[in-house]
């Protein structure tokens, strides 16, 4: 089922954020605000490949990405995409940062307990947002009942695909990275 929208992205980039610090937390408890922030960078550079992967979606089906709440037509792709790219950037930062900074400060469940909010957010916005992620077309075409389910659109299915080659592409070096940083405390 793909979950690529510009309403559920950066929620998604803040829960990666609060994962990635809660794999750290054994370096974060040893080592502290170096290891909040090593979770932070790794945060804003999944956030990037992230923004990268669904790029493709934004540009090919950018009103599927809106969600169909506006047209997309008069949309200037290049700086929305930009700024899209920065608040998930922003995001992700946000989720390290503030889950690394409870179990800096010994405040472990409470940073479960965001995580899991976060979870719960975005649960929350797919149900909210279901329809519009199985449906592929212009605003016009939802909102008239015409556009094709998304699984009929070659285009979007290899975008789709793409997004998540290229998602867990970019998780996999940063996975890595916090294993074997574990490994080594």
């Amino acid at each position: 089922m793909p979950l690529a929208t510009i309403i559920l992205d950066p929620p998604t980039t803040f829960l990666a954020g609060t994962i990635i610090a809660l794999l750290g937390t054994k370096l974060i408890r040893k080592s502290g605000a170096v290891e909040v922030w090593k979770s932070a960078i790794l945060a804003v550079i999944w956030s990037i490949v992230y923004g990268l992967a669904v790029g493709w979606m934004y540009f090919i089906r950018t009103d599927w990405m809106y969600v169909y709440l506006m047209d997309t037509s008069n949309v200037p792709l290049v700086p929305t995409y930009v700024a899209f790219v920065a608040i998930m950037m922003a995001f992700g930062l946000a989720g390290a940062v503030s889950v690394g900074h409870l179990v800096q400060n010994g405040r472990f469940w409470w940073a479960v307990g965001l995580t899991g909010m976060a979870v719960f957010t975005l649960v929350m916005i797919f149900v909210l947002t279901g329809p519009q992620y199985v449906l592929i077309g212009t605003t016009k075409e939802y909102w008239a009942g015409t556009a094709r389910k998304l699984v009929e659109d070659p285009e979007a299915m290899r975008a789709i695909n793409g997004i998540t080659i290229g998602t867990i592409a970019g998780s996999l070096p940063i996975l890595f990275f916090r294993i074997r940083d574990l490994r080594r405390a």
